[in-house]
């Protein structure tokens, strides 16, 4: 039997959700994605169609809507969040 990772939010056999993808490039190790940059765009004051238009050049992800966007920030700092209880004493 072919045991294959599923990822949260995807039907087997089909293209992952932009959000998906971009929280799966967040989190591998081996992306070469610049996230102390982008953290930053993220917790700027910048228009998110501007962030999200830059994203889509760079990555190639495209979010279709600012909400979109503002899920993954929450996400990132439910992410955050949960990285600074395990180093808390």
């Amino acid at each position: 039997m072919n045991a294959t990772r599923k990822t949260r939010g995807r039907a087997s056999g089909k293209t992952p959700a932009d959000i998906t993808r971009l929280k799966d490039l967040w989190c591998d190790p081996l992306a070469k994605i610049d996230r102390a940059y982008w953290r930053g765009r993220f917790l700027s004051r910048a228009i998110q169609a501007e962030i999200r238009a830059e994203l889509f050049n760079a990555t190639g992800i495209q979010l279709q809507r600012d909400g979109r966007l503002t899920d993954f920030r929450q996400w990132l700092e439910a992410m955050d969040a949960g990285a600074a209880e395990d180093y808390s004493i």
